[in-house]
């Protein structure tokens, strides 16, 4: 059956293997790297998807609990059913995933977008075939020494590419020569410290790895931190972050734009599972014009995590959306995605979410002590 053929007789029921979080009368589903979110009525109906009771009976049920025209009730249980089943959520259903208003998945993979970044090199990371390329002449030489390990010749199609741009010294001049990361949809990071660029590259490229066996799930967010304390903001910070705020607190934000999260509820902010020779990272870089950003960049380490910083701060729901989607089917995104969103509901038990409109927001979570 498609999802176009179910009308009122069908008994609807939810595949067992689905992991369901239900935070103020909306649920979250997890699905093989998918993130689903259902507003309330959703929710409802998602909960009454036994597969003892049909859409005919489920309606009728609702229409009298709530006192509701039976015909409009009918019609948006079966809307929301025929929307379950296109997005793949219900036993008996034939055919791929239809567009819904349910699903929020990550954009394709597509080439990162770098003029001049031609010479490429590829990495195997978890079984994964990774590119990276460069416009910079001795920068390919440099990558395959750094990450020796995992080098490949595989003429196949990467799972994802990165290109990473570092400035020249003639033509630009340091200390004001930038260093640019960027992925499928833009730049990453810019730096006037080429270590930090490297650094977030090896940070990129650990998400595509095994990070089960590196006991860590990753999220697509900022690490801001002090001293052994962090705070995770969702997405990029495009929020009015002042720089001479975060140094005056003495807070610094980590290289790259996944944060990797332990079980404890620690974060742990580097490249787990990526063998890397940092000797030979901090020689290639010795080589590149220099600078200093305005943001002392975290060490290498772990911290605690004692928020999460979103726009949505007082909606639990809709914050776990914010650090998601972790992946899509066919872009393994974050290969840890099942443990990261294990870790996430954790830490939405545990931390406050709190709201990431400014710098100030920012240090009171980290200075202010959560036990």
């Amino acid at each position: 059956m498609r999802p176009d053929e179910i009308d009122a007789t069908f008994v609807p029921r939810r595949r067992d293997e689905i992991a369901t979080a239900t935070l103020d009368h909306e649920a979250v589903i997890h699905d093989q790297a998918r993130l689903f979110h259902l507003d309330p009525i959703a929710t409802l109906v998602w909960e009454c998807c036994d597969g003892t009771v049909s859409v005919d009976a489920l309606a009728s049920e609702l229409s009298a609990t709530f006192r509701v025209d039976a015909n409009t009730t009918r019609r948006d249980v079966l809307r929301a059913v025929r929307a379950l089943a296109a997005d793949g959520l219900l036993d008996g259903i034939e055919g791929s995933p239809a567009d819904s208003p349910l699903v929020h998945e990550t954009p394709q993979v597509a080439s990162p977008n770098a003029d001049g970044c031609e010479l490429e090199v590829r990495f195997d990371v978890g079984g994964l075939l990774l590119g990276v390329s460069t416009d910079h002449s001795g920068a390919r030489d440099a990558l395959r020494k750094i990450l020796a390990a995992h080098v490949t010749d595989d003429p196949g199609e990467p799972a994802a590419s990165y290109a990473i741009s570092f400035a020249d010294a003639t033509a630009a001049g340091a200390p004001s020569a930038r260093h640019t990361l960027y992925d499928q949809d833009g730049p990453l990071l810019e730096t006037l410290d080429p270590r930090r660029a490297l650094r977030a590259l090896l940070t990129s490229l650990a998400s595509h790895g095994d990070l089960a066996s590196a006991g860590v799930g990753a999220l697509p967010a900022w690490v801001i931190g002090r001293g052994d304390r962090a705070v995770l903001v969702a997405g990029a910070p495009e929020l009015p972050l002042d720089g001479e705020v975060l140094e005056r607190h003495g807070i610094a934000v980590a290289d790259g734009t996944i944060a990797f999260v332990d079980d404890d509820g620690s974060v742990v902010i580097g490249a787990p599972g990526v063998e890397a020779d940092l000797d030979a990272l901090d020689h290639f870089a010795a080589t590149l014009p220099s600078g200093n950003d305005a943001v002392t960049p975290l060490p290498w380490g772990r911290a605690r995590v004692v928020a999460l910083a979103t726009d949505v701060a007082d909606e639990p729901g809709h914050a776990l959306l914010a650090f998601g989607p972790l992946a899509d089917d066919d872009t393994p995104a974050f290969s840890g995605a099942e443990r990261a969103l294990d870790a996430l509901l954790d830490l939405l038990a545990t931390v406050p979410v709190v709201a990431a409109g400014s710098s100030q927001f920012l240090a009171a979570a980290l200075l202010e002590t959560y036990r």
